[in-house]
């Protein structure tokens, strides 16, 4: 087995992914299965990053949203309330 190949093994392994030849006993992978793995690593690389990216603009919103909501409680003197976000935007353009 080519070190490349061992070393997705041990990725697919630690991923819980199990793309075996039909005799599990050998615990190689198939030749046939390569393309098909290669691809699903470039698969889970790219979605970690992209969850990485969105949970980063996520909590990039959620502390603009909390910034809005202390400003919009100290205007309106609702300070126990948290506003709706469609009412929080609207107050937010009529600032502007």
């Amino acid at each position: 087995m080519s070190d490349k190949l061992r070393i997705i093994k041990k990725k697919l392994e630690k991923e819980a992914w199990i793309y075996w030849v039909d005799d599990p006993a050998s615990r190689e992978l198939s030749k046939d299965a390569e393309p098909d793995v290669l691809w699903l690593i470039s698969e889970l690389e790219q979605s970690r990053a992209e969850v990485k990216e969105l949970n980063a603009l996520f909590d990039l919103q959620h502390t603009r949203t909390q910034k809005a909501e202390h400003l919009w409680r100290i205007a309106t003197g609702n300070h126990n309330i948290v506003p709706d976000l469609g009412v929080l935007i609207d107050w937010l353009i009529r600032k502007a």
